[in-house]
């Protein structure tokens, strides 16, 4: 084959693995920080071979996991673990005086918490609503029914984020506790709340941590687009009235552990 176009071949192969010379371009990223031996196709291999390394390269670039931009180390993630202990008990109002409580017993999610930064404290919990004891089945399947599975695109769990965290002290030593406010948002499908809450952060001696209300969160059926399902509660039960206010209480342990 005369020079010239054993020249050409060459300089077709290397234009279509996508250079310009072959010289390999100027290195941007650690994503390309490979070794030579994974550069362009060269002068001396065949159109196969050239072709087969050029896809090798595309497939393995594609296999790599992209870099977050903020990418950081992680931080010490606490998650609810005992369902027997960690509780958001509701208390209500119906026919005017008569005072309603129960738990949500089913709590999943966790907090990024830093016991040297406590402070930046936040993360979210999701809170299963068909687990509901308020020591009266009847009552609690009723509540399951009418106030949250008859709701637009009936939700099963609510979310509760915990946005920042502000108390005197950064740290506390085991044993130690501290009062602390925690800023909040509530969200089911039809609609969300936002507050502070008052409440008691403690680490133990075994490495959990408890966070507990210090006094109830008051929220409202109607913030939460709940009225007209409170409605066809107090219908379905034969009420003569159901307050609009809720009132809330957390009791939450938490264990340690690395956020994945």
């Amino acid at each position: 084959m005369p020079s010239s176009y054993r020249y050409i071949l060459v300089l077709s192969l290397v234009l279509a693995s996508g250079c310009s010379s072959s010289t390999p371009p100027a290195e941007t990223s650690s994503e390309n920080n490979r070794p030579a031996t994974d550069g362009p196709a060269v002068a001396g291999q065949s159109g196969d071979q050239g072709e087969a390394l050029a896809t090798a390269q595309a497939d393995a670039a594609e296999s790599q996991p992209a870099e977050p931009a903020d990418s950081k180390p992680d931080k010490p993630f606490s998650v609810v673990t005992d369902e027997a202990v960690s509780r958001i008990t509701w208390t209500s109002v119906k026919d005017g005086s008569a005072k309603v409580s129960g738990d949500f017993t089913r709590i999943r999610g966790g907090l990024f918490l830093d016991e040297t930064d406590l402070g930046s404290t936040h993360g979210s919990l999701t809170v299963d609503l068909n687990a509901i004891d308020s020591k009266n089945p009847v009552r609690d399947a009723n509540i399951a029914q009418f106030l949250f599975e008859s709701m637009p695109d009936a939700p099963k769990t609510a979310r509760l984020e915990l946005r920042k965290l502000s108390l005197e002290s950064n740290s506390l030593a085991p044993g130690e506790s501290a009062a602390a406010r925690a800023e909040f948002n509530i969200a089911l499908t039809g609609g969300a709340l936002e507050g502070i809450a008052e409440v008691q952060l403690s680490r133990a001696s075994d490495g959990r941590w408890k966070v507990t209300t210090a006094k109830p969160i008051a929220l409202s059926l109607s913030g939460l687009s709940l009225s007209q399902q409170s409605e066809s509660l107090r219908t379905r039960c034969n009420h003569q009235s159901i307050d609009d206010g809720v009132a809330v209480s957390l009791q939450l342990e938490l264990v340690p552990q690395l956020a994945e």
